[in-house]
């Protein structure tokens, strides 16, 4: 299972081929330790420093730059720059929980994912042209970490190889936290932000304030909806090749699904990764609604001859998730926005008032300092093909 997304073919300069590949980066972060039982999931305390600032040596070179202590999700002590200048990111969430919290210039390494997506050079120009050395798990190029001056590196507890070899190096090195979930998510950004320092602890607070306030507000009305009138809805990983993966219970999407008034027609499936189901078995669930990660496998399954008797076929419903920094529907900061867009998609009469181009537009000019065009809000809701 690849943690990183280098090695996937990039289509059109904007998504991966699959959209599996975030799924795969994220799950196999799960998978790898950094999932559900983690030693800091759920709570956005996590990775708060356990020590003082120093203010280093008084040799006859340049003063050290000062630091402290920083407890990551292992449990392991780690002396980390007071804040550090060149960060290290090896997974696409990672480079968009930075520019949302205010650390794009301190952007020393990225993932190629990341570089090919339009609106995180959008909303970090700086970010154009830097290293992405995380391709493979176990083998990334620390050569380049180092050249690039990284003084804080992220890594998944599961890649001990990389993570000794980063050590070795003497770059400080902190395993992430579960992310798997939106407690996860949220602790995460917390995680993050702590470890960044400056301002991006109070930013931190400020996203897990609104991610909070949006939850509820949906809850409120989602929860007192009966079963019988909530729509089953089939996410899609991807369509490639006529090979059809879906996520099932063990994934954010299975959450995302419920908070939005929804029941996942994959839910019997346990696993936390993509799984390829036969169409005869998404003819069995018959979804009422289908959402894919990208505009070409939802325009796949609207013309498979084999999936016109499927409701959400039949009615339309194959529907294409909105993509920013990442596709929403995924592990990242967006899902804040996600939870929103499924609510107002399964159940628009009950969220009348849920203006979703308003809500996008804002929430790009909060979080991530962009003010954007009506146009730009229009083809972050509806990717273009």
């Amino acid at each position: 299972m690849r943690l990183g997304l280098d090695s996937v073919q990039v289509r059109r300069g904007s998504r991966p081929g699959r959209a599996a590949a975030l799924a795969v980066t994220a799950l196999a972060l799960v998978a790898a330790g950094c999932g559900p039982g983690g030693s800091s999931a759920g709570t956005g305390g996590a990775g708060t420093s356990t020590g003082g600032t120093g203010t280093g040596g008084t040799g006859t070179g340049a003063a050290k730059p000062a630091t402290r202590t920083f407890t990551d999700a292992s449990g392991k002590q780690v002396t980390i720059p007071v804040e550090a200048k060149h960060l290290g990111l090896p997974f696409p969430y990672n480079t968009s929980d930075a520019i949302l919290l205010g650390a794009c210039q301190r952007i020393a390494t990225t993932t190629t994912y990341s570089l090919h997506q339009s609106w995180v050079v959008k909303f970090c120009p700086s970010i154009a042209g830097k290293a992405a050395p995380y391709q493979t798990p176990g083998s990334w190029n620390i050569e380049q970490v180092v050249s690039s001056g990284v003084d804080l590196q992220f890594a998944p507890s599961g890649d001990a190889a990389d993570v000794g070899k980063l050590t070795s190096a003497g770059i400080p090195t902190l395993i992430l936290p579960d992310f798997a979930s939106l407690d996860g998510l949220s602790a995460a950004v917390g995680f993050e932000g702590q470890a960044l320092g400056g301002t991006a602890p109070q930013r931190a607070r400020a996203y897990q304030q609104y991610l909070a306030g949006k939850l509820a507000a949906i809850t409120a009305v989602t929860s007192k909806i009966p079963a019988a009138k909530r729509p089953s809805v089939l996410a899609v990983d991807s369509d490639a090749g006529g090979s059809i993966h879906v996520l099932g219970a063990g994934t954010i999407m299975n959450q995302w699904i419920g908070i939005a008034g929804g029941v996942n027609a994959a839910r019997s499936i346990a696993g936390a990764a993509p799984t390829e189901v036969s169409v005869e078995q998404i003819q069995k669930w018959n979804p009422d609604v289908i959402v894919a990660g990208l505009p070409a496998d939802a325009k796949a399954m609207m013309a498979d001859p084999r999936l016109k008797g499927v409701k959400a076929v039949i009615n339309h419903q194959v529907l294409t998730n909105p993509a920013g920094t990442i596709i929403w529907m995924y592990y990242g900061t967006e899902e804040a926005l996600n939870i929103q867009w499924a609510a107002k998609e399964l159940h628009p009469d009950l969220f009348p008032d849920l203006d979703l181009p308003a809500v996008t537009k804002a929430f790009y000019q909060q979080f991530f300092g962009y003010q954007l065009s009506g146009d730009q809000v229009s083809s972050i809701l509806h990717p273009p093909s």
